[in-house]
């Protein structure tokens, strides 16, 4: 499966994304964010837990999932890649939440996003 994130969800979800988003160290951490998080096998969160998509998107994590949505870095570009993939409804955020566990592309790009809102050089 890592493999077919590399060759194809990565460049899907960088294809949503500004270009200056689309860079090796970006790349590698995505990758090894999801070979930590998930192995790239599960999509859901073992053992029951609330986690969704290889990048392991949790609800209500500080910080996480719901820092997309109001990032001043993130936010409108969160909602463009939403709109792209026709997630019409954004005041919805734990609809679209779960939609990443089924969409690798939603996922990865919203890993990315996550990424962006942290100052820190990767």
């Amino acid at each position: 499966m890592i493999n077919t994130v590399l060759r194809y969800v990565i460049p899907a979800a960088f294809n949503l994304l500004p270009p200056k988003m689309d860079t090796a160290p970006a790349v590698a951490m995505l990758l090894a964010i999801g070979l930590q998080e998930s192995k790239f096998l599960d999509r859901r969160q073992r053992g029951g837990g609330p986690a969704r998509s290889f990048w392991q998107f949790d609800p209500g994590a500080q910080g996480g999932f719901s820092l997309l949505f109001s990032h001043p870095h993130t936010r409108g570009e969160v909602f463009d890649v939403c709109r792209h993939l026709r997630y019409m409804n954004l005041s919805d955020t734990e609809m679209i939440r779960k939609a990443t566990e089924h969409n690798d592309v939603l996922a990865c790009a919203f890993a990315r996003l996550l990424l962006w809102s942290n100052p820190n050089p990767l």
